[in-house]
C-alpha cells in the first residue's frame, strides 16, 4: 500500500470518526433540548389553562355571590317565603304544594326567575323542599325547548345536605352534561324552618373560551383537552362529551394528577401534560403524538448526518489534495535517489519546500556533493599510486636486469671453464641469482598486468 493511500485513508478514518462523534452527541443533545423545550411549552400552556381558569373561577364566584344577593332582595320584596299546604300543583312527575312569596306564586311561575336572569344574567332557579328532595318549581335552565322544572337534587347530594342544614352550597353542579358554578341558598319561612332553596348557575366555560381552548394546537398533532374527574370529556376536538376513563391515559391521569405521562392510544404513541384543577375538580390536559414531537429532533439529526456525509466527502477531497501535496516530492526525491543509485552523481534534488521534506532534499544534495568529492579524491590518489608505481617499477628493473645480465654472464664463463674451483658451487650461487632476480622483476611488472 503506497504512502498516498495510507494518507487518505487515515484521514478519512478520522474524518469519519469525528463526525459521527459529533453527529450522535449532537443529535442526542438535540433530542433532549427538544423534547425539554416540547414539554415545557406543554406545561407552560397547561398552566396557563390552568391560571385563565382559576381567574374565570374566581370571577364566577364573585358574580355568583352578587347575583345571589339580587336574586334573594328581588325575591324578599314580594314577601315572606311560605308554603301553602291546601293546594297542589304538579311539578314535573311530583304533586307539590305551591310555594309563594307573599302573595307571588313561585311555583311553575316564571315572572321572578325571568327577572333575575334578565338583571343578572345568570340562570335561575327556585326548590321546593319535599319528599327528602329539592325538587326544582320555577327555573331559566332549558332542556331544548322546554325549562326543566320537576328535576331535583337528591338527599345523598351535597347540595340537598347544605340546604337542609341551612347552610349555603357553593360548588359545581352537572346539569344536562353541562357544568356550572352554583350558589344556592336556603328560604326560610318565618318560623326559620328551611323549606326550599334559590340558586343561581352560570356555566364554568363560556363558547368563547371553550372555542379558544379547543383551538389550541401544539405541533402538528397536539391539541388541548379538558376532563372531568368522572371520566366525561368537558372540552375535547374530537371526543367533547364522551367519557374517557376506560382509556389508558385516562387511568393514568387520575393517578398521576399533575404532571408527564406517555401512553398509547389506538397504536399511536402519545405523550401528555396533565394539571388538576381542583375548585372544579377537572384535569386540564396537553398531549400529542410522541413522533411528532420527536420530528423535529430527527429532522435536525438527518441535518447532521447531512451535513456530516458533506463533510466526509469535503475530507476525502482535501486528504486527496494534501496527500498529493505530501508525496508528490517524496515521489520526486525517489526518483533522484534511484538516478544516484545507478551512479549519476550528477543528479540534483530541486524540491524547495519549508519542511522536512526540504531538509531531507537538501541532505540528499549533500550527501551527492560529498559522495562525488569521495570518488574524486579516490581516483586522484589512484593514479598517483599508479604514476608512484610505476616509477618505482622503473627504478627497480634497471639494476635487476644489471644484476641478472651479470648472472647470466657469469654462468656462460663457469661454463666455459670447466677446470676453475668449485664449479658446482658456483653455478649453485648463480642460479640462486637468477631465480631471485626473475622473482623481483615478475614483482615489479605485476601491477601493471
Amino acid at each position: 500500500m503506497s504512502i498516498k493511500t495510507k494518507i487518505i485513508i487515515s484521514y478519512l478514518i478520522l474524518i469519519i470518526l469525528t463526525t459521527s462523534f459529533l453527529g450522535i452527541l449532537i443529535g442526542k443533545i438535540t433530542k433532549d433540548a427538544v423534547f425539554k423545550e416540547v414539554i415545557e411549552k406543554s406545561q407552560t400552556i397547561t398552566e396557563l389553562i390552568d391560571t385563565t381558569i382559576s381567574v374565570r373561577n374566581d370571577s364566577l364566584i364573585e358574580k355568583a355571590y352578587s347575583d345571589l344577593n339580587s336574586a334573594e332582595k328581588l325575591l324578599y320584596n314580594f314577601g315572606d317565603i311560605h308554603v301553602d299546604i291546601t293546594q297542589n300543583i304538579k311539578v314535573g312527575d311530583y304533586y307539590l304544594p305551591i310555594l309563594y312569596a307573599g302573595t307571588q306564586r313561585l311555583s311553575l311561575d316564571t315572572t321572578i326567575v325571568d327577572d333575575i336572569q334578565k338583571s343578572t344574567g345568570t340562570v335561575a332557579s327556585i326548590f321546593l323542599l319535599s319528599n327528602n328532595k329539592l325538587i326544582r318549581v320555577s327555573t331559566t335552565r332549558i332542556k331544548g325547548n322546554k325549562r326543566i322544572e320537576g328535576t331535583y337534587y337528591s338527599s345523598n347530594s351535597d347540595v340537598y345536605n347544605k340546604i337542609i342544614n341551612n347552610q349555603e352550597y357553593l360548588g359545581v353542579t352537572l346539569s344536562e352534561d353541562k357544568n356550572y358554578l352554583s350558589r344556592i341558598q336556603p328560604l326560610l319561612n318565618k318560623d326559620k324552618k328551611v323549606i326550599g332553596a334559590i340558586g343561581v348557575d352560570n356555566p364554568l366555560l363560556n363558547t368563547y373560551l371553550e372555542e379558544k381552548l379547543s383551538n389550541v394546537k401544539i405541533g402538528k398533532t397536539g391539541y388541548v383537552y379538558i376532563m372531568a374527574s368522572d371520566g366525561r370529556a368537558i372540552v375535547h376536538p374530537t371526543d367533547k362529551g364522551k367519557n374517557l376513563s376506560k382509556y389508558e391515559s385516562a387511568q393514568k391521569i387520575f393517578h398521576a394528577k399533575d404532571g408527564l405521562i406517555d401512553y398509547t392510544h389506538k397504536g399511536v404513541h402519545k405523550l401528555a401534560y396533565s394539571m388538576y384543577f381542583e375548585p372544579w375538580d377537572w384535569y386540564i390536559v396537553t398531549t400529542a403524538n410522541y413522533d411528532d414531537l420527536a420530528s423535529s429532533s430527527k429532522s435536525i439529526l438527518y441535518t447532521t448526518l447531512l451535513s456530516g456525509l458533506l463533510m466526509i466527502l469535503l475530507g476525502g477531497i482535501i486528504a486527496i489534495f494534501m496527500a498529493n501535496n505530501l508525496v508528490k516530492p517524496i515521489n520526486k526525491l525517489k526518483s533522484y535517489m534511484e538516478i544516484a543509485g545507478k551512479g549519476d552523481l550528477n543528479v540534483r534534488s530541486d524540491i524547495n519546500n519549508k519542511d522536512e521534506i526540504g531538509v531531507l532534499s537538501d541532505s540528499f544534495n549533500n550527501m551527492i556533493i560529498e559522495n562525488k568529492r569521495l570518488i574524486e579524491e579516490l581516483v586522484q590518489y589512484d593514479k598517483l599510486k599508479t604514476e608512484f608505481i610505476a616509477n618505482m617499477s622503473h627504478e627497480l628493473r634497471t639494476p635487476l636486469n644489471i644484476i641478472f645480465s651479470t648472472a647470466q654472464l657469469f654462468s656462460v664463463l663457469i661454463n666455459q671453464n670447466p677446470n676453475l674451483n668449485n664449479t658446482c658451487k658456483l653455478n649453485e650461487y648463480t642460479n640462486y641469482i637468477k631465480q631471485n632476480c626473475n622473482r623481483l622483476l615478475r614483482g615489479v611488472r605485476q601491477p601493471f598486468m
